[in-house]
């Protein structure tokens, strides 16, 4: 009896051996795990790359547009006292007329083109 349970116990273990054997070596099932994880790794790279790309575009923009504003502004500011130095005759200024069309004309050119752009690039849908 105790011959047939060492024989049962044997039996047992070199089954086991095997599938220790067979299991050493990756299976089908474990190919597509690693295939899927892998997959799932690339995509979640891919949006992390998606996020630090949208974050740095929008800095990038915040940056520009402060730039446009302020040189919008300055544009706007010199404009101004040309135009108001010439209509009080300051230090006995005086530009032609055609200069004072074009320095409105330009400033109102710049003020919607500089909005337009800024507001295209900052509000774009991708």
């Amino acid at each position: 009896m105790a011959d047939d349970f060492l024989e049962v116990v044997r039996a047992a273990l070199e089954r086991s051996r095997e599938l220790v054997e067979t299991k050493k070596a990756p299976d089908d099932q474990d190919k597509e795990e690693d295939a899927a994880a892998t997959e799932a790794k690339a995509k979640a790279t891919a949006l992390v790359e998606a996020n630090n790309d949208t974050a740095s575009f929008r800095k990038m923009r915040e940056k520009y547009a402060k730039w446009v504003y302020f040189y919008l502004v300055g544009y706007s500011i010199i404009c101004a006292l040309l135009l108001m130095a010439d209509g009080w005759k300051w230090w006995t200024f005086d530009l032609p007329d055609s200069v004072l069309e074009y320095l409105v004309g330009s400033t109102a050119a710049s003020a919607i083109g500089l909005v337009l752009a800024v507001t295209h690039g900052l509000f774009n849908k991708k």
